[in-house]
């Protein structure tokens, strides 16, 4: 039997796009009996660094900056071929890679004349527990809600990419010790440094970090290698009177699953976002019937379920919400089906406001 999966159907896929792009079709899948998973890192021959993260075999994870030209570009969602190839767009080149099963990827972009050859990380290392394929948000100096990918190797190093919608914005690779405190570099040659809080075992982190010459960020991602599944999806706009709801669609397929759903409005001001919404309700339909609402998740929900939802909250590392705040959350298992999450305002208000949506099991 499949097991269960959650599909996102209304959220602003993680997709890419800069100056440096890396884009792949769909192709067939890899030989079960081989696997090629692990961190791969090596340089571009312009002396630029190219990390790539093999998730399972179907799929590569590919984050790459190029300080000589001053582009990067990043891909969570390359697809391989049945014989560990892969292959897409380099800025304006083709690029072709091949995964091998000596421990080495190796690619060219012949048209502008660069190529890479990549060795996989040591599987042990300092690092290890936090070794990895991530995936979440940050919120940026001026408060903007991005998506964010970080790929880590057992031997300390660490590349993440940043997205505004479909546009990768910024990139970089550096290194990350056993106490989590990690450092990395752009294609601009700002630094950036900060530390993360691993939560339940380390399937997920609450970080900050500040760039030199742009400011601090905050962010919250979960791991999403195959050992240690863990989905997040999120979406952030204003929310209005009427049908100015903020909506969020998701599918649940192959078995029952366990979702923690929150709609933020006060919680949002901790971040130092302006207008949020003071007193956001949540309510989750299903083909047009009310599952399940909420409005002040400390007022209404019972002990036992508040102790619940506090433990969950630090189990997918998202952000704890004040005891007497006014953001509403929901705790639901639910069965296979296509679900829409709604976040008001009480009485007609209106402000900014957050959906998150975490797969728990």
């Amino acid at each position: 039997m499949r097991p269960p999966s959650l599909r996102v159907l209304r959220f602003l896929p993680l997709l890419w796009r800069a100056a440096l792009v890396l884009a792949c079709g769909l192709v067939a899948t890899l030989r079960a009996d081989v696997s090629y998973r692990g961190f791969y890192s090596g340089t571009l021959s312009s002396g630029g660094r190219i990390g790539i993260y093999v998730n399972t075999n179907n799929d590569v994870i590919v984050i790459a900056t190029d300080p000589l030209s001053g582009s990067f570009g990043a891909s969570n969602n390359v697809k391989v071929s049945a014989n560990g190839s892969f292959s897409g767009t380099y800025s304006l080149a083709a690029i072709t890679g091949q995964i091998s099963a000596n421990g080495t990827i190796t690619g060219n972009a012949a048209s502008v004349g660069l190529s890479f050859t990549c060795r996989r990380a040591p599987f042990a290392g300092v690092t290890r527990a936090f070794e990895g394929y991530y995936q979440g948000w940050i919120f940026d100096p001026n408060n903007r809600l991005l998506g964010t990918t970080i790929i880590t190797s057992a031997d300390g190093q660490c590349y993440m990419f940043i997205q505004d919608g479909p546009d990768v914005v910024d990139a970089g690779s550096g290194t990350i010790d056993a106490r989590g405190i990690f450092s990395f570099r752009d294609v601009a040659n700002r630094t950036s440094s900060g530390s993360i809080i691993t939560t339940a075992g380390g399937l997920a982190w609450n970080g900050r970090y500040s760039k030199v010459g742009v400011g601090a960020y905050t962010f919250v991602v979960g791991r999403r290698t195959a050992a240690n599944k863990l989905i997040n999806i999120a979406t952030r706009g204003k929310v209005e009177p009427g049908d100015g709801a903020l909506v969020a669609g998701f599918v649940i397929e192959g078995g029952a699953k366990t979702v923690l759903i929150r709609g933020i409005g006060p919680g949002l001001t901790a971040f130092g976002v302006d207008g949020a919404l003071a007193d956001p309700v949540l309510t989750l339909n299903q083909e047009g019937t009310v599952i399940a609402t909420n409005d002040n998740w400390s007022d209404t929900l019972a002990s036992t379920s508040l102790t619940e939802v506090r433990d969950t909250t630090a189990l997918v590392g998202a952000f704890a919400l004040a005891a007497n705040s006014r953001d509403a959350v929901l705790l639901l298992r639910l069965e296979p089906g296509a679900y829409t999450a709604l976040l008001s305002g009480l009485n007609g208000g209106s402000g900014l406001g957050l959906v998150e949506v975490y797969e728990i099991q």
